[in-house]
Order: C-alpha cells, then structure tokens, then sequence
C-alpha cells in the first residue's frame, strides 16, 4: 500500500478548490498513512488530544487549537491518537488566496501557506485564539459547507481568508520572519514558481535573469526576503521533492536524485540524511514498514 498524491475533492466530476470535513476518529494505535495533495489545510480541534505529523515535525492538537498544513507537505492528520477525537478539517486551493497576474502584488501574503520552509508556528494555540474570529469562522465554513446553500463558496472562500489574515497578522505581531509586505519586490514573488519548474536544472544566474536582476543584486534581496540563501533555498525544495517521489513508488534512488537536480546519488543521499535524519532508503522502508500496520487490520477483516 503506497503513500500517493490525494489528488482533488471532485464535485459532479468537477474539481473542487474547497472542502470542509467534520472529523469523529475513533480510539486507535495505528498510524495514518502519509500523503499529501495541492491543498492548504487547516485543522480545528473541537474536543481531541492527537499528535498530527508535518513534514517529520509532529505537533500537538488539543482542543480548541488551530493547526496549519501547507501546501504539497507530507502529513498524516493524525498520528497517533488515544480517544474519541472531533475536529474541523478545511481544505482549500491556493487560488482561493491568489487568483490572477492581476494580483501578483498579493503574493507575497500566499507564500507562508505555500512554502515548507518558513519559519512561522504551525501550531496555533487555543489561549491565542481565545479573543479572534478563527473558531466562529471554522464552524461558519463547516455550515455553508453542509448546507451548500446559494452562494456558499463565497462565504467560505470569505471566511477563509479572515482566517489567514488573521495568521498573518498573528505570525507579523509575533515577530515571525516573513515575507517584508512592503519591501518584497514583485519580481521575486513571480520568479518561486519559475523555479519550482525548472527545479532540475535552474541556477542562481537564470533566476536573476528571470527578474531582471543581476546575479550579486538578485541574491541579496533573495536572502533578504527568503532569510535564507538561494543555494539552500533550492536545496531544499529538491529534497522535498524527492521526499515526495521516494513516497509514490519504487522508482530508483539515483534515478531520483537525478530527477530533481543532484548531479550525484551520493550527495543527495548524505544531504538528505543531514535534513531529514535518515536515509532515502530507510525514509521508503519506514514508510513501507507504516503502510504494511495500516494494511494488516483489513486483510484479517476479509
């Protein structure tokens, strides 16, 4: 049983950019399979005290607590749990944040939704949401998603991104290194899905290109903006998705490396071991190792 790409929520064979799920998981040792799909995901606990894995990092979720899963990340929602636990699920595309070139200006507010790599709290705890809207809007969405009532996608999409502000503006008083709302040059916001594209193969040099920029220039503001250079910015984005292709199937781990920019198995290797603390290989097997416990029950079943 392989971790795969979830894919899209369809809607009468439609692709659906929302979706709302009430969640009742019953008592259970096991662990959920890892996955992960184009969706930003927010988790809303109503009365659960589970352990939710992002990215390798497992976070608590008590009641009352909001949990933040970006785009594309490997989860599992949750990990481990010991009782009865209710919680609000809401998925949502990132166009639902950013639409259109018009608004290329707002972009820079989707990338903490979009991008594993920035340092903002995951977890956000039920005593800082104590006096926000985050519970009234998560339980909003959870009704017009039921009811589906004329227009809601607009009330969702609505309450959705109340939402976001809201983190924003939370992480921003915080002192969370973001993305300077102000200073972010448009030209560096555009040139993240240039690179996500040509991940294989781009260099710092064709990504100043792109701007418009020269190289010296293109790369202090990049490590100004990023808080990290654009070196191990590309880094780590090929080793996510690695980490991605290495969950789908039993492609080969040089054809891999390969695939996504490492010149040599054997660098990719030890950088992956450096970021992510295991092999490649122990990373597939212990995921296999996952898959096969969640397999077991339903084959004693038939």
């Amino acid at each position: 049983m392989q971790v795969r790409d979830e894919g899209k929520y369809k809607i009468s064979d439609i692709d659906a950019t929302m979706q709302c799920i009430l969640m009742n998981v019953p008592k259970t040792d096991k662990m959920e399979k890892r996955h992960f799909h184009e969706y930003i995901e927010l988790l809303f606990g109503l009365d659960c005290n589970i352990d939710v894995e992002i990215g390798g990092k497992i976070y608590k979720m008590l009641s009352g607590d909001l949990i933040l899963i970006n785009s594309t990340e490997i989860h599992n929602t949750p990990c481990f749990h010991n009782a009865q636990n209710r919680y609000i699920v809401v998925k949502f595309s990132p166009q639902q944040i950013y639409t259109s070139e018009q608004s290329l200006f707002e972009l820079k507010y989707m990338l903490p939704f979009c991008l594993s790599d920035l340092n903002v709290d995951r977890r956000i705890p039920a005593e800082a949401l104590k006096n926000s809207s985050v519970q009234k809007n998560m339980n909003a969405i959870l009704k017009e998603w039921q009811q589906m009532n004329y227009g809601y996608e607009l009330c969702m999409r609505i309450k959705i991104l109340d939402i976001l502000l809201w983190l924003l503006r939370y992480w921003n008083h915080n002192g969370v290194a973001l993305l300077d709302s102000c200073k972010v040059p448009l030209e560096l916001c555009r040139v993240l899905p240039f690179i996500s594209s040509h991940l294989s193969d781009v260099t710092a040099r064709q990504a100043a290109e792109y701007c418009g920029y020269s190289y010296t220039y293109f790369s202090e503001v990049f490590k100004k903006a990023m808080h990290m250079n654009f070196r191990d910015y590309l880094l780590r984005r090929r080793l996510n998705e690695a980490e991605k292709q290495l969950l789908l199937g039993d492609r080969d781990i040089t054809d891999i490396a390969l695939s996504v920019g490492f010149s040599a198995p054997s660098h990719f290797i030890k950088q992956f071991k450096k970021i992510k603390g295991i092999t490649p290989a122990q990373y597939r097997l212990k995921n296999k190792e996952i898959s096969s416990e969640m397999l077991e029950p339903a084959i004693q079943k038939q």
